[in-house]
C-alpha cells in the first residue's frame, strides 16, 4: 500500500512536470509565431511607402491596390496562424487590419476585412464566429482613429505622439482579449492564460513601431507637398512676374535664374542668361560695379538706380531693389529689375514744363501763390510778396496764415471759400469786395480767384491763388460813381439824384415835406462884366450858403444853371 501510495506521488510529480514543459513548449512556440506575424506585418509598412507618394495611379486605383496588398499581407499571416487548439487560432490580423484603418483608409480596410472573414470562415472551428468579430471590431477601430484623430486636421499629425499609438494599441489588444469571452466558456480561460502575454506585451510594442515608421512617413508625405507646392508657387510667382526678376549667386556674381519678363526685356534666352556675369548687362565700370555689389551682399543698401544695357546694345534706365536669400546653403541676391526709361522720360519733360511754369508764374504781374493738398504754401511769386509787403520765405507756411483776406460786404472769410473751393471742385473769382491786410497792417483793395489744381486722374493737389490790387480802381469807380450823382461844379446832388432821393424820400415817414426852388439873380450880368469864372465862384458860393444853412438829412440840388432846389423832409 505504501509502494503504491509512493508510485502515485512519483506519476503527479512527472505529470506536472512533462505539462509545465509542456506549457513553456507551447509559450515559447506561440511567443514564436507571434513575433513572426509582428515581422510580417512590417511588410504593411513596405506597402504604405511604395503607394503614398505614387501620382501615377489615380488615387481610387491606388487605395485598389493597396487593398489587395492589404489582403495578400492578410491571407499569409492567416495562413500561418498559430494553432492554439482544435478551431483556435492566432495571429497579428487585428493589428494589421487596425493600422490599415489608420493609416490606409476605409478601401483597402475594408478589402482586408473582406480577406480575413473569407479565410476565417474557411478555416472554421469553434472560434471562428469569435475571430470574425475580432476582424470587423479591430478595422472598425483604426478606421474611427483615422477619422478622428487623423483626417480631422493636417496639424494633428504633429501633435500625435508615441504614447498615443502605443496605448491605443493596447486598446485594441484589450478588446481582443475581451472578445475572447464569445469563445465557448471552457476554453475562455485557459486561451487567455495562453494568449495575454504575447497579446498585451508583444503586439501593442509591434503596433507601436509600424504605426510610428507610418506617422513618420505621413508627416513626411505631407512636408513633401507643402514643399513642391511652395516650390510650384514660387516658380509662378518668379516666371510669371511683370518685373523682371533674377536670382544672382553672391560669391560669383552668375546669374541663376532669371525669369519670363527678363527674357522678353534684354533678349537673352533663359539658357543664355544662367551662368552670365551681372557686368554684362550693365554699364558700370568694374570698380563701380564692386562697391555696389558688395553693398548689396552686405545688406547696406538695397535700392540702386544706373543703366542696364540689352542684348541688342540699347541701354536704358533701370530702378534696382535687392535682398539677400539663402538656397543650398549659398548666399544669393533676389533682384526686381524694373525699367524706369518711361519714367525718367517723363520726369525730365515734367521738369522742363515745371521750370517753365515756375518762371512764368514768377515773372507774372499778379501775385500767385501755389497751395499744396495740406495748405501750405509752396510757390509764391515776387509781385505776390511785394503786394503783402513781405520778407523772406513763405514756403511750407500755412497760406490762411500769410493771407490775411477779408469781406467788405459779407461774412465770407478767406479759409471757407477756399475750402469750398476744393470740396466742390470749381473756381471762385471775387467781386472786388475784398480786402488783403499786409504784413505791415495795411489794407488794400484786391482782386482774387482760387483754382484747383487737378492731375490727369481728377485727384487734387491744392490750388492756386491769383490776386491783384485794385485799390486805385477801386477809388476811381467811387470818383466815378460820386461824378454820376452830384454836380461837377458845386459838389451838390445833379437833378438825375435829387429824383431818385425824392422818389425815395416820398413815405408817409417822412411828411410833410417842404420844397424850395429859387434861382441866382444876375448870374448873367456877372458873366458879362466879369465872365464865367466869376460866375461859377458865385454858383460856388450859392451852394456852400445853402450847404452850410439846411440839415444834414435835407437835399441840396442844383437843378440847372442858375437855378437850385431844396427838399426838406419832415417841415
Amino acid at each position: 500500500m505504501g509502494f503504491f501510495s509512493v508510485f502515485l506521488l512519483y506519476s503527479n510529480v512527472l505529470y506536472n512536470s512533462i505539462r509545465s514543459e509542456r506549457r513553456m513548449i507551447m509559450s515559447l512556440d506561440i511567443f514564436a509565431s507571434f513575433l513572426y506575424n509582428i515581422l510580417m506585418l512590417m511588410s504593411i509598412a513596405v506597402v504604405y511607402y511604395v503607394f503614398k507618394n505614387d501620382s501615377f495611379f489615380h488615387p481610387k486605383v491606388r487605395k485598389v491596390l493597396m487593398g489587395f496588398m492589404v489582403s495578400f499581407v492578410m491571407a499569409f499571416i492567416m495562413w500561418n496562424s498559430y494553432l492554439l487548439s482544435d478551431g483556435i487560432m492566432f495571429d497579428s490580423r487585428a493589428v494589421l487590419l487596425s493600422i490599415s484603418g489608420m493609416f490606409f483608409g476605409l478601401i483597402p480596410t475594408v478589402m482586408g476585412m473582406i480577406t480575413a472573414i473569407i479565410v476565417r470562415i474557411f478555416q472554421g472551428g469553434v472560434g471562428a464566429p469569435t475571430g470574425i468579430i475580432w476582424i470587423v471590431v479591430s478595422g472598425t477601430l483604426g478606421l474611427l482613429w483615422r477619422q478622428y484623430r487623423l483626417k480631422r486636421n493636417t496639424s494633428n499629425l504633429y501633435k500625435i505622439n508615441w504614447i498615443e499609438l502605443y496605448l491605443f494599441g493596447l486598446l485594441i489588444q484589450i478588446v481582443m482579449i475581451l472578445l475572447l469571452f464569445f469563445l465557448p466558456s471552457h476554453l475562455v480561460m485557459d486561451t487567455i492564460s495562453s494568449v495575454a502575454f504575447p497579446l498585451l506585451v508583444i503586439y501593442p510594442i509591434g503596433s507601436f513601431f509600424i504605426s510610428q515608421f507610418l506617422l513618420i512617413l505621413r508627416r513626411q508625405y505631407f512636408n513633401d507637398i507643402k514643399t513642391i507646392e511652395s516650390e510650384r508657387q514660387y516658380r509662378r510667382l518668379f516666371s510669371k512676374n511683370k518685373a523682371n526678376l533674377m536670382l544672382i549667386d553672391a560669391s560669383t556674381g552668375l546669374i541663376k535664374d532669371a525669369n519670363e519678363t527678363s527674357e522678353e526685356t534684354y533678349g537673352y534666352s533663359l539658357s543664355e542668361f544662367k551662368n552670365m556675369h551681372i557686368t554684362k548687362i550693365n554699364t558700370l565700370s568694374s570698380e563701380e560695379f564692386k562697391v555696389n555689389f558688395n553693398l548689396a551682399i552686405s545688406q547696406q543698401q538695397s535700392h540702386f538706380h544706373m543703366k542696364h544695357v540689352k542684348k541688342s546694345g540699347e541701354e536704358f534706365d533701370v530702378e534696382i531693389f535687392v535682398s539677400v536669400i539663402i538656397l543650398d546653403n549659398k548666399e544669393h541676391l533676389y533682384i526686381t529689375v524694373i525699367d524706369t526709361s518711361d519714367k525718367v522720360q517723363s520726369e525730365k519733360m515734367f521738369k522742363d514744363a515745371d521750370d517753365r511754369l515756375r518762371a512764368t508764374l514768377l515773372s507774372v504781374g499778379e501775385g500767385v501763390v501755389v497751395i499744396d493738398d495740406y495748405d501750405r504754401i509752396t510757390l509764391v511769386n515776387d509781385k505776390a510778396m511785394e503786394l503783402l509787403k513781405r520778407t523772406g520765405s513763405l514756403e511750407r507756411k500755412k497760406v490762411f496764415n500769410e493771407f490775411r483776406i477779408y469781406s467788405n460786404q459779407s461774412n465770407n472769410d478767406f479759409e471757407s471759400l477756399y475750402r469750398k473751393c476744393i470740396s466742390e471742385n470749381t473756381i471762385f473769382r471775387s467781386d472786388n469786395t475784398y480786402s488783403l491786410l499786409t504784413s505791415k497792417d495795411e489794407m488794400i483793395f484786391i482782386d482774387f480767384t482760387i483754382s484747383p489744381i487737378n492731375n490727369e486722374h481728377g485727384i487734387k493737389h491744392g490750388a492756386i491763388l491769383v490776386f491783384r490790387d485794385v485799390s486805385i480802381e477801386k477809388g476811381r469807380q467811387e470818383e466815378i460813381r460820386f461824378m454820376s450823382r452830384h454836380d461837377y461844379l458845386t459838389g451838390s446832388y445833379n437833378r438825375y439824384n435829387f429824383e431818385r432821393e425824392l422818389e425815395r424820400l416820398n413815405t408817409k415817414r417822412q411828411l410833410p415835406i417842404s420844397l424850395i426852388i429859387g434861382d441866382i439873380n444876375g448870374l448873367k450880368l456877372v458873366n458879362d462884366a466879369f465872365g464865367h469864372l466869376e460866375g461859377d465862384k458865385l454858383i460856388k458860393e450859392v451852394a456852400s450858403i445853402f450847404k452850410k444853412s439846411t440839415r444834414s438829412e435835407d437835399i441840396v440840388a442844383r437843378w440847372g444853371g442858375d437855378e437850385f432846389i431844396i427838399l426838406l423832409p419832415k417841415t
